[in-house]
């Protein structure tokens, strides 16, 4: 979701949340959380601050157990183009 505070400075926001099972062979989640604030001062090219925040999870059962962990969160600057 976006907000238009001008042509030229959005505020953009969004939340995303998978998961996924496979019969009970193995299992995922993925949580995706981001918010930031765009500022265009030229038509095609802009500036972007952002937060964002990535988790995944992953196991799998049977007779080899495997699990992993992904996290991530921080601060992003960005340069954006569009057309």
């Amino acid at each position: 979701m976006r907000f238009k505070f001008s042509p030229a400075l959005l505020v953009r926001f969004g939340a995303t949340y998978l998961e996924y099972q496979h019969k009970d062979e193995w299992k995922g989640t993925m949580s995706i959380v981001n918010v930031g604030l765009e500022y265009f001062p030229w038509r095609h090219v802009g500036f972007g601050l952002g937060y964002d925040f990535v988790d995944v999870h992953y196991e799998r059962q049977g007779s080899q157990q495997i699990s992993a962990d992904f996290q991530y969160d921080g601060i992003l600057v960005r340069l954006i183009t569009r057309f």
